[in-house]
């Protein structure tokens, strides 16, 4: 496939670089018409020619909803390229170049970054997440999720079941004050519903009435432990 690089270098289009800062959700409209939704802490370079529109997901986790066109959108995100004419897809990156993906609308393909563009690609499924590591790119379907994120860019998500000390982090990402489990013990509570990670102080009161604590502001964040 055609690196990102390459394309840079031979291309008269100038990438344009999107970002968000810590705690922030931001929506962009791209120069096609289509759009992108960044989570917080996130970055991703655009470049689009007369020829193909074009995405790197540096960090981070993006919702594109692409408007159809001759030319095909393509994202890289770790060892993987996804291709798709329409439609829409959650693409997120994390620190060791794991990538998560859904395609939630439309239709996309799914091949290795470094493969030639006549190589098989893997058609998606919607709905169905996939994941993948840096090496080897051995792309899998995962079974049975343990949250429901199709409506992070409102920063709503629904959880199975998740550890407290799982959910906290979660949370972390987007409070400005960070929240801090007192007790040890508490950290493996597990934990079900519908939780806006967005709002710090509202999730912090849900998360203390489902599981009988008591929350303390202190200077360095917010404290949960038992009653």
């Amino acid at each position: 496939a055609l690196s990102f690089t390459s394309l840079s270098i031979c291309s008269p289009a100038q990438a344009v670089v999107y970002q968000t800062g810590h705690g922030d959700i931001r929506s962009f409209d791209l120069a096609d018409g289509s759009n992108m939704t960044l989570d917080t802490d996130s970055r991703v370079k655009v470049i689009m020619d007369s020829a193909r529109r074009h995405a790197m997901v540096e960090e981070g986790r993006a919702r594109f909803v692409v408007k159809p066109d001759k030319r095909p959108f393509t994202i890289d995100a770790g060892a993987g390229e996804i291709v798709t004419k329409a439609g829409t897809l959650d693409v997120a990156v994390d620190r060791d170049r794991r990538v998560d993906l859904q395609l939630l609308a439309g239709s996309a393909d799914l091949r290795e970054g470094t493969e030639k563009q006549d190589s098989v690609a893997r058609m998606l499924t919607v709905e169905q997440p996939v994941v993948y590591s840096a090496a080897p790119f051995e792309p899998r379907p995962v079974a049975v999720p343990v949250r429901d994120t199709r409506n992070w860019p409102d920063g709503w998500v629904d959880y199975r079941t998740i550890p407290l000390a799982g959910l906290i982090g979660e949370a972390n990402r987007y409070a400005k004050t960070p929240i801090i489990i007192d007790d040890p013990a508490l950290a493996s509570l597990r934990v079900t519903g519908r939780f806006k990670l967005t709002d710090t102080d509202a999730f912090v009161k849900r998360i203390a009435e489902l599981c009988g604590l008591k929350a303390t502001k202190k200077s360095d964040g917010i404290h949960l432990a038992r009653k």
